[in-house]
């Protein structure tokens, strides 16, 4: 296959960033074991590292990827979603496939899994599955030695999770997805401390007690902690795969609270210092147990890398100061207003949208606390709240409401209804971002 029939190929799969599922029962670990094994197992040959959460999933990976490129180690970072090119999602030292790696890659994976059929009772696999499946294929093909892997919705039965991780990180949890995952904390957390398995160091952002609580107790039924069976280095090497490590014995659970840095790093906003100090914590973990060459100093440099897109991500057009942050969810939206009111800035616009199964009458009500105009959109993912729903959304919240059809005419939108020095707020949805680097570059 060349790169635009791997795409088709990949887009032929069930797709639930686009058609939920019906219910949470349609997701298992079956089909990635099955798939893996056709495979021959390739994510036995690098450390994983799993991150689940509500928010900062995708800051903490980012800088755990910066502070672990640092000590020269290969290193291999898969996230979703993607903001321009799905090329975005699987990462090695800090940069995208070519086209022609992920057609090449691809492509083996379409050979074996037509050559070993899927088991009929497994079900089919999703588009979300083939992915996983790619980023680890790459991981493999390119040697590296740990790969980090963002949890897609929850966490006990999403795909990553057949990963056996002896490093989990827990950014912080709150209400999200309550229709798959409850619509509880508790609940929502049982679900994401479902990554915590046997043999895992456990590091978590501080949490809401009722959350603590869930992940003690997973930590506690499970075990964490590996050592080395001379009962000395968890990974002298840190190189080998699950294969190679030599990890026989589980030792007292350990559970690492991070405590956010005491300085700003190099992403906006005073909340990134919780996740950067969630991804210090880890790399004190990897230092300690898997014999990483890491320094206070190599880790402090890392954390002032800003090369993020969408989380808080500033420039100017046409005069006008631009804010694109990906908040998704009411835990998102008040780290981005408490960014906008710790800086003193005053936005003239907010653009926004979001997908229907996200709570965006709780994410207007947080928005609205920051005096502004908001133009509101649709994004082209059939998940997409429309106008309608969102204005009923909206109405108990703010003066001035806009709507327009489609993206790139709410931008028109504002661009038409600002001057020169104002601010714009991109926000709402990951895919709503994406759009606006579409409309920069027509």
């Amino acid at each position: 296959m060349n790169y635009q029939q791997s795409l088709k190929f990949l887009n032929s799969f069930l797709n639930y960033e686009r058609t939920p599922p019906k219910s949470y029962a349609e997701l298992n670990l079956a089909r990635m074991r099955f798939a893996l094994a056709v495979l021959d197992h390739p994510e036995q040959t690098f450390v994983p590292i799993l991150i689940a959460g509500t928010v900062g999933k995708g800051s903490t990976g980012y800088f755990l990827e910066q502070i672990l490129m640092s000590s020269k180690a290969r290193i291999g970072y898969y996230h979703s979603p993607h903001i321009q090119s799905i090329r975005e999602r699987i990462r090695v030292n800090g940069k995208m496939l070519s086209e022609n790696e992920w057609a090449k890659a691809l492509s083996y994976i379409q050979a074996k899994l037509t050559k070993t059929k899927m088991p009929p009772k497994l079900g089919r696999l999703t588009y979300f599955e083939i992915l996983t499946l790619l980023g680890i294929k790459i991981f493999s093909d390119k040697d590296v030695q740990a790969g980090i892997f963002e949890i897609g919705m929850g966490g006990r039965l999403d795909a990553t999770n057949v990963l056996e991780a002896p490093v989990c990180i827990l950014t912080k949890i709150d209400l999200d997805h309550q229709a798959f995952l409850g619509n509880t904390l508790a609940k929502i957390a049982t679900e994401k401390a479902g990554i915590i398995k046997n043999a895992s160091f456990v590091i978590s952002a501080p949490q809401h007690p009722s959350v603590a609580s869930v992940i003690r107790r997973a930590i506690a039924a499970r075990g964490s902690v590996l050592s080395a069976s001379s009962g000395t280095r968890a990974n002298p090497s840190f190189g080998g795969g699950a294969k190679r490590r030599g990890l026989t014995s589980v030792v007292s659970p350990r559970l690492v609270i991070a405590k956010p840095v005491s300085f700003q790093p190099g992403l906006a906003g005073d909340f990134q210092k919780q996740n950067a100090g969630n991804a210090a914590a880890a790399a004190d973990i990897l230092r300690k147990y898997f014999m990483l060459p890491l320094t206070s100093g190599l880790i402090r440099k890392s954390l002032r890398s800003n090369q993020w897109s969408g989380r808080v991500e500033t420039f100017s057009y046409r005069g006008r100061k631009i804010i694109l942050d990906a908040a998704h969810n009411p835990a998102g939206c008040l780290a981005l207003v408490n960014f906008l009111k710790q800086s003193k800035q005053k936005p003239a616009f907010f653009v926004f949208s979001a997908l229907r199964d996200k709570d965006s009458r709780e994410m207007l009500r947080v928005l609205s606390s920051v005096q502004a105009e908001i133009v509101l959109t649709p994004v082209p993912n059939p998940r997409s709240r429309n106008i309608q729903e969102l204005k009923k959304d909206a109405q108990p919240f703010f003066d001035r409401i806009q709507a327009s059809p489609e993206p790139f005419a709410a931008f028109d939108t504002v661009m038409q209804n600002t001057r020169k020095g104002d601010g714009v707020v991109v926000t709402g949805s990951f895919y709503l971002l994406g759009e606006f680097h579409k409309w920069i570059k027509s």
